[in-house]
């Protein structure tokens, strides 16, 4: 298996695994990997160490909502601040898990999640591997990964 299918599988893995531990939400990989995302929101999050990198992760609307829904109760369509802070909190939480994964036992250090705004998104001609989700009811959410030193 090459560097790139080994990495893929493993951000498959814990993306799906903390997804459902943390937000209750089953996602699986998403057929289509040319998605078109509307109303995105995106969260950069830098990784210092071991492995210095990026993620990026994009999340429609819908499947925002429905994370802060799953873990809130009833209905925050409107609430587009707690959706941010989710998606935030999950680059969080699914760094870390990533970064355990890929280099077990040792000490990491991750910069803060930051929102940015979709005209600043622009990962065309870089190396950032890209693995796509969807939910069963077809909520979108894709996950940038670039490692400057591979693990």
């Amino acid at each position: 298996m090459t560097k790139t299918k080994k990495m893929k599988k493993i951000i498959e893995t814990v993306f799906i695994d903390a997804i459902a531990e943390m937000f209750f939400v089953d996602v699986i990989v998403a057929e289509d990997e040319e998605l078109s995302i509307d109303c995105p929101i995106i969260c950069r999050l830098s990784i210092l160490l071991p492995h210095w990198g990026e993620l990026i992760l994009v999340f429609s609307e819908d499947i925002a909502r429905e994370l802060i829904e799953n873990t809130l109760g009833g209905n925050v369509s409107e609430q587009k601040s707690k959706m941010v802070d989710a998606v935030g909190e999950f680059a969080n939480v699914f760094a870390g898990k990533l970064i355990n994964e890929i280099s077990p036992n040792m000490l990491f250090e991750l910069g803060l999640p930051k929102i940015i705004d979709k005209s600043s998104f622009d990962i065309t001609n870089s190396s950032y591997y890209a693995q796509y989700f969807q939910t069963p009811c077809k909520k979108f959410a894709v996950v940038y990964c670039n490692f400057k030193n591979e693990p």
